[in-house]
């Protein structure tokens, strides 16, 4: 089986969130969940995903961590594709449909690009009680804020904390400014309890957009054995959905969200969301990816 190692939402060496991504065509031998996670386990990577091309050219994508199975992931599949283009599986200037335990998804490759759509966003909970609030920021290592933002109409509006998915629940945490961000703390014990009570996969702590960049980005995830995650697609298409639908973020503005800076890694994870008359928003996230090692892995 071809393995690659590729870094993702980068183009500099050493850059963004690495992911292990194993290619599997109709030929590979079937190989179960148990030995896709110890793989995942042995790899070392936050994320290792696996593809299957059948023979008709259907694109099956599995994630794991070294913990456990993963319904998406964003940086993984920004890998998948970068992979695919270099194994000749995809062309570029195209789109596919791959397809994912959330169902299937829409990939939009451009010069080396690559745009992924995410699933249905859904609001789950939005978090107001100030207790609450302030346990939270408490066990991020932060005093508590309240967080106001421009929204359409040119009103602020207040942003509280809020579990929002696009196919895996996040705890989406505003706070004031980059120096509130870089404050950031964690209790990693207390904070992988108050994930499992809240059914979140992770805290996605954000600052608001200006005029001028976009949101600056922390997230952990001490649930999946990651304190500090370098670039995550998924929370931040969950942060682009938030948005929209706090009038903060127009249908088709595009945003560069950064992340990682804090690990000397910073990401730059493009996105937007796009109303759509007959359904629900389409929620894209994109970047390139850089190949760092190729080879086989023999999982036989």
């Amino acid at each position: 089986m071809k393995f690659y190692v590729v870094d993702a939402f980068t183009r500099e060496l050493m850059g963004g969130n690495t992911a292990g991504v194993v290619l599997m065509d109709e030929t590979a031998p079937e190989i179960s969940k148990q030995l896709m996670r110890k793989t995942a386990e042995e790899l070392k990577y936050n994320i290792t995903v696996f593809v299957r091309r059948s023979a008709e050219g259907r694109l099956a994508f599995k994630y794991f961590s070294p913990v456990d199975e993963l319904d998406l992931c964003g940086h993984a599949t920004i890998a998948a594709f970068t992979a695919l283009l270099e194994e000749g599986w995809v062309s570029d200037n195209d789109s596919y449909v791959y397809h994912t335990p959330v169902g299937p998804l829409e990939a939009v490759i451009k010069n080396g690009f690559v745009m992924i759509e995410q699933g249905e966003g859904r609001i789950i909970r939005t978090v107001s009680s100030e207790i609450e609030m302030s346990r939270m920021y408490e066990i991020l290592g932060l005093d508590y804020q309240e967080v106001y933002a421009e929204a359409e109409g040119e009103c602020r509006k207040r942003i509280f904390p809020a579990i929002v998915s696009t196919g895996i629940p996040d705890m989406m945490v505003p706070v004031e400014d980059e120096e509130e961000l870089d404050k950031v703390d964690p209790d990693y014990h207390v904070l992988n309890k108050m994930s499992q009570d809240y059914g979140a996969a992770s805290f996605h702590v954000f600052t608001m957009p200006s005029a001028a960049e976009g949101p600056h980005c922390r997230n952990f995830a001490p649930l999946y054995g990651v304190k500090e995650d370098i670039a995550t697609g998924t929370s931040t298409a969950s942060l682009l959905y938030y948005l929209y639908e706090n009038g903060i973020l127009s249908s088709g503005q595009k945003y560069v969200c950064t992340q990682g800076e804090k690990l000397g890694r910073a990401s730059r994870i493009s996105g937007c969301v796009e109303h759509r008359e007959d359904g629900p928003p389409k929620i894209l996230v994109g970047g390139t990816g850089r190949i760092l090692i190729k080879g086989m892995i023999y999982l036989e």
